[in-house]
Protein backbone atom coordinates (compact mmCIF):
# COMPACT_ATOMS: atom_id res chain seq x y z
CA UNK A 1 0.00 0.00 0.00
CA UNK A 2 1.12 3.43 -0.74
CA UNK A 3 1.93 5.84 2.00
CA UNK A 4 -1.59 7.15 2.65
CA UNK A 5 -4.33 8.43 5.09
CA UNK A 6 -6.85 8.04 2.56
CA UNK A 7 -7.30 4.45 3.23
CA UNK A 8 -10.03 2.93 5.71
CA UNK A 9 -10.46 -0.79 6.64
CA UNK A 10 -13.38 -2.60 5.35
CA UNK A 11 -13.75 -4.87 7.74
CA UNK A 12 -13.22 -4.92 12.01
CA UNK A 13 -9.76 -6.66 12.29
CA UNK A 14 -7.95 -5.00 9.14
CA UNK A 15 -6.22 -1.60 10.81
CA UNK A 16 -4.71 0.70 8.63
CA UNK A 17 -1.70 2.89 10.18
CA UNK A 18 -2.74 6.86 10.14
CA UNK A 19 0.87 7.55 9.15
CA UNK A 20 2.14 5.48 6.53
CA UNK A 21 -1.31 3.61 5.43
CA UNK A 22 0.13 0.06 6.06
CA UNK A 23 -2.66 -2.08 6.48
CA UNK A 24 -2.62 -5.12 9.25
CA UNK A 25 -5.00 -7.78 10.59
CA UNK A 26 -5.31 -7.53 14.33
CA UNK A 27 -6.47 -10.32 16.90
CA UNK A 28 -6.64 -11.24 20.51
CA UNK A 29 -3.90 -13.46 22.58
CA UNK A 30 -5.48 -15.02 25.95
CA UNK A 31 -3.00 -15.10 28.59
CA UNK A 32 -4.63 -17.67 30.32
CA UNK A 33 -4.93 -19.96 27.47
CA UNK A 34 -2.49 -18.63 24.83
CA UNK A 35 -5.47 -19.27 22.14
CA UNK A 36 -5.26 -16.46 19.49
CA UNK A 37 -8.44 -15.06 17.91
CA UNK A 38 -9.00 -12.84 14.45
CA UNK A 39 -10.24 -9.56 15.56
CA UNK A 40 -10.98 -8.30 19.28
CA UNK A 41 -13.08 -10.27 21.47
CA UNK A 42 -14.73 -9.69 24.86
CA UNK A 43 -14.17 -13.05 25.99
CA UNK A 44 -12.16 -16.54 25.69
CA UNK A 45 -14.03 -19.30 23.54
CA UNK A 46 -11.99 -21.53 24.78
CA UNK A 47 -11.26 -21.16 28.57
CA UNK A 48 -13.91 -18.64 28.88
CA UNK A 49 -11.37 -15.82 30.37
CA UNK A 50 -13.04 -12.15 30.43
CA UNK A 51 -9.78 -10.19 31.69
CA UNK A 52 -6.71 -11.73 30.13
CA UNK A 53 -7.26 -10.57 26.20
CA UNK A 54 -4.35 -8.90 24.84
CA UNK A 55 -4.42 -7.51 21.26
CA UNK A 56 -1.62 -8.36 18.99
CA UNK A 57 -0.93 -7.81 15.12
CA UNK A 58 -1.45 -11.20 13.62
CA UNK A 59 1.32 -12.89 11.13
CA UNK A 60 1.38 -11.50 7.57
CA UNK A 61 1.87 -15.06 6.26
CA UNK A 62 0.23 -18.64 7.07
CA UNK A 63 -0.23 -21.62 5.56
CA UNK A 64 -2.96 -23.14 3.64
CA UNK A 65 -5.41 -25.74 5.49
CA UNK A 66 -8.18 -26.11 3.25
CA UNK A 67 -9.59 -24.77 0.13
CA UNK A 68 -12.56 -24.79 -2.53
CA UNK A 69 -12.82 -23.86 -5.98
CA UNK A 70 -15.66 -21.86 -6.30
CA UNK A 71 -17.15 -21.85 -9.80
CA UNK A 72 -20.44 -19.89 -9.12
CA UNK A 73 -20.62 -16.60 -7.47
CA UNK A 74 -22.36 -13.28 -7.60
CA UNK A 75 -22.59 -11.64 -10.70
CA UNK A 76 -19.55 -8.85 -11.67
CA UNK A 77 -17.05 -12.03 -10.03
CA UNK A 78 -14.94 -13.33 -11.93
CA UNK A 79 -14.73 -17.54 -11.30
CA UNK A 80 -13.33 -19.79 -10.97
CA UNK A 81 -11.01 -18.61 -7.62
CA UNK A 82 -10.15 -20.10 -5.02
CA UNK A 83 -12.22 -19.68 -1.07
CA UNK A 84 -8.90 -21.03 1.25
CA UNK A 85 -8.72 -21.28 4.80
CA UNK A 86 -5.23 -19.99 5.75
CA UNK A 87 -3.59 -20.83 9.51
CA UNK A 88 -1.70 -17.43 10.28
CA UNK A 89 1.91 -17.51 11.36
CA UNK A 90 2.00 -17.14 15.50
CA UNK A 91 -1.66 -18.15 15.38
CA UNK A 92 -5.29 -17.49 14.10
CA UNK A 93 -7.15 -18.91 11.12
CA UNK A 94 -8.67 -16.98 8.86
CA UNK A 95 -10.65 -17.82 5.23
CA UNK A 96 -10.21 -15.63 2.21
CA UNK A 97 -9.47 -15.60 -1.24
CA UNK A 98 -6.10 -16.84 -2.35
CA UNK A 99 -4.42 -15.79 -5.55
CA UNK A 100 -1.41 -16.67 -7.38
CA UNK A 101 -2.09 -20.05 -8.03
CA UNK A 102 -4.72 -21.86 -10.68
CA UNK A 103 -7.73 -22.75 -9.55
CA UNK A 104 -6.39 -26.56 -10.32
CA UNK A 105 -6.82 -29.13 -7.67
CA UNK A 106 -3.49 -30.56 -8.82
CA UNK A 107 -1.73 -27.09 -8.11
CA UNK A 108 -3.30 -26.84 -4.70
CA UNK A 109 -1.18 -28.95 -0.80
CA UNK A 110 -2.08 -28.34 2.30
CA UNK A 111 0.43 -26.34 3.92
CA UNK A 112 1.20 -24.41 0.75
CA UNK A 113 2.53 -21.16 2.24
CA UNK A 114 0.89 -17.76 1.71
CA UNK A 115 1.27 -14.37 2.67
CA UNK A 116 -1.34 -12.03 3.46
CA UNK A 117 -2.02 -8.98 0.92
CA UNK A 118 -4.15 -6.03 0.69
CA UNK A 119 -6.45 -3.93 -2.15
CA UNK A 120 -8.67 -1.09 -2.76
CA UNK A 121 -12.15 -3.02 -2.82
CA UNK A 122 -13.39 -0.34 -5.31
CA UNK A 123 -15.90 0.98 -2.27
CA UNK A 124 -15.64 4.02 -0.16
CA UNK A 125 -16.74 4.75 3.36
CA UNK A 126 -18.55 7.85 4.43
CA UNK A 127 -15.75 10.48 4.19
CA UNK A 128 -14.73 9.10 0.86
CA UNK A 129 -11.86 7.17 1.70
CA UNK A 130 -11.00 3.86 -0.42
CA UNK A 131 -11.87 0.84 1.95
CA UNK A 132 -9.46 -2.13 1.74
CA UNK A 133 -9.24 -5.74 2.30
CA UNK A 134 -7.02 -8.73 2.54
CA UNK A 135 -6.32 -11.15 0.41
CA UNK A 136 -3.80 -14.46 0.25
CA UNK A 137 -1.24 -14.33 -2.28
CA UNK A 138 0.76 -17.97 -3.01
CA UNK A 139 3.27 -19.38 -5.14
CA UNK A 140 2.26 -22.48 -7.31
CA UNK A 141 4.67 -26.05 -5.75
Amino acid sequence: MPATTTFAPALSFVRVDADNGEATLIGSRCAACAVVLVGTRMACPACHERVSLEPITLGGVGTLRTWSIVHRSFPGVKTPFIAAVVELEGGGALKGTLRGVEPDPSRLRLGLLVSVGFEDTGQRDKEGRALICYYFEGAAP
